[in-house]
């Protein structure tokens, strides 16, 4: 319970410039951007990373490359931004189909 407290008084001491923080709102704000480039269909499932890829590094990159797979800025912290970035509109409807579909 002390950890937690201190975790939240921690916070509010430092604001937003706790580490973690920041790195999670980066990597959320990277995959929404790609939402926002792609919003009905998306980059595609696995595609996110390598889509954030190309545009800050201009290159093309294998979706199995280590280079992409250690990095950290390129994984995703939220899951709803990965799946809208994943799968866009479109397949956001479609998996709330089915999920409705699952649980009738």
């Amino acid at each position: 319970m002390l950890n937690l407290t201190f975790g939240i008084l921690k916070f509010f001491y430092l604001g937003f410039k706790i580490g973690s923080f920041t790195d999670r709102w980066d990597r959320l704000m990277n995959y929404w951007n790609v939402f926002v480039a792609n919003p009905l269909t998306g980059a595609g499932l696995g595609g996110v990373s390598t889509y954030i890829w190309l545009t800050q590094y201009g290159e093309s990159i294998d979706s199995l490359d280590s280079k992409l797979l250690k990095s950290a800025e390129l994984i995703p912290s939220n899951v709803t931004t990965e799946l809208f970035g994943s799968l866009g509109l479109l397949g956001i409807f479609a998996f709330g189909i089915l999920i409705f579909l699952i649980g009738k």
